[in-house]
C-alpha cells in the first residue's frame, strides 16, 4: 500500500500530517512520491478564509485528475468539516464530492483504518466521517523530518475566541489544552533528535492553560519547564492572541536566555469601529498601548502581525488610520488579507454594507505595499550588524527574528553544519517578490 499526503494550510495541518505519517508508518504504509504512483491520496485541508478554501478546493479537483483509477481519496481537515455547516458553502461541498471519504476534523485518526480497510465508495453511508470537530495529536507517532533542526509543538486545539468573521470554533471546536506533561515529553524527544529550535503553535498561544484554570501554570509555566529540556536552544510563540498576552509572558520573554525575542501577534486592525464589527474584545488604544510595552520591556523584539482590510462596515478613514498605523514601523513582518465572507459567520450575516470588491482590492494593494516598505526598514536596521542565527539548510540560516516557512532567510557566504548557531553579519537586505 504506497499513500501520498497532501497539506495545506497552516502549520497545525502540517502537526497533524506528520502525526498521521507516523501512524501509517507504524503499519506498514509505504509513501508515494506523487499522486500517479499512489494507492491512496489524503489531502488535508485547510479553509479559514476564501483564498484557502479556494486552493483546497483546486487541490482537490487536481489529485482527482492525477489520480490512477481506483485510487482513494481521503479529504479530511476543515473542508471535510465544512459539510457539517447547516449551510456549508456550495464551493466546499463540490469538492467534497470528487471523495470517496470524507473526514471531519474529530475524526482523523480513522483514517488509517479507512486505507487499510475499507474499500472505495462515494456513496457508502461510511465515505462521510464527521462528528464534532476537533483535531489529532499523537506525539509518540509523529514523524519529524530527519536533519531538520526546528520543529512545531502544538500546545492546544480550538478556539475559545468568537471573532465574527471566523469559522475556526465551527471547524476545530472549543479550546482545549493538551497536558504540559505530553508537551515536555514531545519536546524532549524532538531534542534528543537534533532539533534546537521549538516553536509553540495553537490557535492562541499565549493563552495556554486558561481552560484548565490559573494553578495550572499556563503559558509561562509551560516556558520554563521547556526551557531546562538539555539541546533547546529556541523557543518561539506563534499565533499568540493580544487579549491574553499576558504582563507574565512578557516578563518571562524579557529574562529568559532561550526564549526569542519575537512574537507572532495578530491585531487585524488598529480602529475601533471594524474591530467591534470583527467581534475582536479590544480596542485600537489597547493594541497601541500593548505594542509599546512590549518594545519598552522586551527590547529588540520582532513583532509578526496580520490586518484584514474590507470587512463589512470598514469606512474610509477606518482604513487610513490602518494605513498610518503600519507606516508607523511598529512590525518587522505584517501579513495582510482582504476579507473573506465565509457562511455560518457572524460577519456573513451582518447588516453593514458589504464594501464593493474593488474597493477591496484597492485597499489589499495599498495596505501591502506600505506594510512591505515599512517591514524593509525594519530589516534594513540590521544590515552591518552581527546576528546569531540557526543554520537551517545548506547555505540558509534564519535569525531570532525569522519563524520558518513565512519569514525570510540568511544567504551565507561560508558554508556551517545545519543545527549550528552562527553569528551572521548582515552585509544587505534584499527585497523579493
Amino acid at each position: 500500500m504506497k499513500v501520498y499526503i497532501e497539506v495545506l494550510g497552516c502549520a497545525k495541518n502540517l502537526v497533524e500530517a506528520e502525526t498521521l505519517a507516523g501512524r501509517l508508518a507504524a503499519r506498514g504504509v509505504e509513501f508515494a512520491p506523487d499522486v500517479s504512483r499512489a494507492d491512496a491520496v489524503v489531502v488535508h485541508t485547510c479553509a479559514f478564509i476564501g483564498d484557502a478554501l479556494s486552493e483546497s478546493s483546486t487541490a482537490i479537483r487536481n489529485i482527482a485528475r492525477k489520480s490512477r483509477r481506483g485510487t482513494k481519496i481521503i479529504v479530511s481537515g476543515c473542508i471535510a468539516q465544512m459539510s457539517a455547516l447547516e449551510n456549508p458553502p456550495p464551493k466546499a461541498m463540490k469538492s467534497l464530492a470528487l471523495a470517496d471519504f470524507v473526514v471531519g476534523t474529530g475524526r482523523l485518526e480513522d483514517i488509517p483504518d479507512i486505507i487499510m480497510g475499507q474499500p472505495s465508495g462515494k456513496n457508502a453511508a461510511s465515505a462521510r466521517m464527521v462528528s464534532a470537530p476537533g483535531g489529532f495529536h499523537d506525539a509518540a507517532s509523529r514523524v519529524h523530518p530527519a536533519g531538520r533542526p526546528w520543529a512545531y509543538v502544538r500546545i492546544a486545539e480550538g478556539c475559545d475566541h468568537r471573532c465574527n468573521y471566523c469559522l475556526i470554533p465551527s471547524l476545530r471546536g472549543g479550546y482545549k489544552s493538551r497536558p504540559a506533561d505530553d508537551i515536555i515529553a514531545e519536546a524532549t524527544r524532538l531534542a534528543a533528535r537534533g532539533v534546537k529550535e521549538i516553536n509553540l503553535i495553537s490557535q492562541d498561544t499565549s493563552g495556554y492553560g486558561l481552560d484548565i484554570g490559573r494553578n495550572a501554570g499556563g503559558i509561562v509555566g509551560l516556558l520554563k519547564r521547556l526551557e531546562k529540556i538539555r539541546g533547546v536552544e529556541w523557543l518561539r510563540l506563534l499565533y499568540c492572541h493580544p487579549a491574553t498576552i499576558s504582563d507574565g509572558l512578557i516578563e518571562r520573554m524579557a529574562v529568559s536566555e532561550k526564549i526569542v525575542r519575537y512574537l507572532d501577534v495578530p491585531f487585524q486592525h488598529i480602529a475601533d469601529a471594524p474591530l467591534r464589527a470583527m467581534g475582536r474584545p479590544q480596542n485600537g488604544a489597547a493594541l497601541r498601548s500593548l505594542v509599546e510595552k512590549l518594545k519598552l520591556r522586551v527590547p529588540g523584539i520582532a513583532l509578526r502581525t496580520t490586518f484584514i482590510v474590507g470587512h463589512p462596515g470598514e469606512r474610509e478613514r477606518d482604513f487610513s488610520e490602518l494605513l498610518d498605523f503600519v507606516r508607523e514601523g511598529h512590525f518587522m513582518w505584517t501579513g495582510v488579507f482582504a476579507y473573506s465572507k465565509m457562511p455560518g459567520t457572524a460577519s456573513a450575516a451582518s447588516r453593514s454594507a458589504s464594501l464593493p470588491a474593488a474597493t477591496v482590492r484597492l485597499r489589499y494593494r495599498e495596505l501591502s505595499d506600505a506594510a512591505r516598505r515599512a517591514n524593509l526598514l525594519a530589516l534594513e536596521r540590521f544590515a552591518a550588524k552581527k546576528v546569531m542565527s540557526l543554520v537551517v539548510e545548506p547555505g540558509l540560516a534564519r535569525a531570532y527574528f525569522c519563524a520558518p516557512e513565512v519569514d525570510a532567510e540568511l544567504t551565507l557566504a561560508e558554508s556551517s553544519a545545519i543545527g549550528s548557531f552562527v553569528s551572521v553579519k548582515c552585509r544587505s537586505v534584499v527585497r523579493r517578490g
